[in-house]
């Protein structure tokens, strides 16, 4: 198994080059044909009128003036311009482009079915984008049938996928990050299944989960070893700081989050990596 198809989130973001960087990487070794798609930022189901009275509308039916839609779409053509300079001394096997006039997390979404990877950028406070919103990485982890590898902000390493550290709690989430980081996990030097066990935890539950775990891995010819930890307070943190003190270049984890009306309300875990990861992270829902 191997991803073939990576699809790279191309914005405006001063943070681009980092997360194509790591995409061009990921394509590169595994020979994949990578995609870089760009976005207005405005839902398709807004570009067109929902009411009879048309005069509330533009001539062309659309309610955002045009000069609007034409700085939006200028905007996003730039991008892919940068994106395709970026990746031009990959020499990757297979490179494309594409614009697409909607919403940046249903587009987004949407186009992962076509994928097997999607890469996105860390949310940066600093820099907010305007046609994102501030949900998008955990909306595009929920609602995509593919992986998400969001890239950090600033992040500590150059490499990815060749010390991988595996959030694992014998969950459905966990198990299906597991089978899709796979690619990662084959080619990593080191693979660290980390369990973290509360004080009042059936020990007997938690024996089984992860020598089983452990056995499958075995199965694909993937060596790894245990850590586990006793916690107390955030899991999230303690994957974190997990990561860090064993040189970690990947985290693999489930992402599990309750849905609401526009996004999703995420566990306190998965929201901690997602504001304070210093580290690629894989995620799968």
């Amino acid at each position: 198994m191997s991803y073939k198809t990576i699809l790279v989130y191309v914005d405006d973001s001063p943070h681009l080059p980092n997360r194509v960087k790591f995409a061009a990487n990921v394509a590169a070794v595994a020979h994949a044909h990578l995609l870089g798609v760009a976005v207005t930022g405005i839902s398709r189901l807004l570009q067109a009128p929902a009411v009879s009275d048309s005069s509330q509308y533009a001539e062309n039916g659309n309610p955002y003036k045009p000069e609007y839609m034409q700085k939006l779409t200028a905007n996003a053509n730039q991008a892919l311009e940068q994106f395709q300079m970026l990746v031009s001394s990959f020499k990757l096997d297979s490179v494309e482009t594409r614009l697409i006039d909607d919403d940046a997390s249903d587009a987004i979404s949407t186009q992962g079915v076509y994928a097997d990877l999607i890469v996105l950028g860390q949310n940066d406070s600093d820099n907010p984008s305007l046609i994102a919103k501030v949900d998008f990485p955990e909306y595009v982890a929920l609602h995509s049938s593919c992986p998400v590898l969001i890239v950090p902000c600033h992040p500590i390493t150059q490499t990815i996928g060749e010390s991988v550290v595996v959030a694992w709690n014998g969950s459905l989430a966990a198990a299906r990050a597991v089978k899709n980081a796979m690619p990662f996990l084959h080619r990593a030097k080191y693979v660290r299944i980390a369990v973290f066990e509360s004080p009042t935890a059936p020990q007997q539950e938690v024996f089984v989960s992860y020598d089983d775990i452990v056995a499958k891995l075995n199965r694909h010819h993937v060596s790894v070893e245990i850590v586990r930890r006793t916690v107390t307070e955030n899991v999230g943190q303690a994957l974190l700081d997990l990561a860090l003190e064993c040189h970690c270049d990947l985290i693999v984890m489930g992402c599990a989050a309750h849905q609401r009306w526009r996004g999703v309300l995420l566990g306190g875990s998965t929201r901690v990596i997602l504001e304070n990861a210093t580290l690629p992270v894989l995620m799968s829902h």
